[in-house]
């Protein structure tokens, strides 16, 4: 299961561009907590400890124990807002999650075997269609990754949502079953050009 993150922050009472620059020319990162009906509460996170954990990866689906000038709060991430130049987090949503709460969150596909994938080394083509998955959840079974094996995956064969096993309590939120990943063969016009170079190149110098 997801590991638990815990950071602190302090609540703020004031709102505006003028603020929110002031707050990260000090190395604080803005954000706001709300859900769980409850108000919604303004707060600066430290920035430098925040941007360790986003750039492991796949931070909106991971739950944060939020230490708000001593109260504990646990918060999921939704939506980070970037710069669009220097690419760091300027701003953060956090979801509160209750104990009894069912969340509905992103997953992240990790795919097994790729190097010894056999529809690759035949020549096929991996296309894949879904890189995390849409899934509904109790906080305390938030896995880390969703595992996909393709070692044995043949041209023209996919894996789709049904095909796998997913971990207890986790439930995709599309009941369709949906492609995750599937080897394409190549397309009939490059092996035709590869045809014909490879017949030109065979074929012998005019004398």
């Amino acid at each position: 299961m997801s590991t638990v993150i815990s950071l602190s922050a302090s609540k703020r009472n004031m709102a505006g561009t003028g603020q929110t620059r002031a707050l990260r020319n000090s190395g604080k990162l803005p954000g706001i907590i709300y859900g769980d009906k409850k108000g919604e509460q303004m707060v600066a996170l430290d920035h430098a400890a925040f941007m360790k954990e986003y750039m492991k990866g796949n931070i909106q689906s991971k739950l944060i124990e939020l230490n708000v000038d001593g109260e504990k709060i646990t918060v999921l991430p939704r939506d980070v807002q970037i710069h669009r130049v220097t690419d760091v987090p300027v701003h953060v949503d956090l979801q509160r999650v209750g104990k009894d709460t069912s969340i509905r969150l992103s997953i992240h596909m990790r795919l097994l075997g790729e190097d010894k994938c056999v529809g690759v080394r035949k020549g096929g083509v991996m296309n894949v269609t879904h890189r995390h998955i849409e899934c509904r959840c109790h906080p305390s079974n938030i896995p880390q990754h969703i595992d996909v094996d393709v070692s044995d995956l043949e041209i023209g064969h996919s894996v789709h949502i049904n095909d796998i096993k997913l971990p207890e309590g986790v439930v995709p939120t599309d009941r369709s079953n949906f492609a995750l990943v599937s080897i394409v063969g190549r397309s009939d016009e490059k092996a035709e050009g590869e045809a014909a170079t490879s017949a030109a190149a065979a074929a012998p110098a005019a004398s």
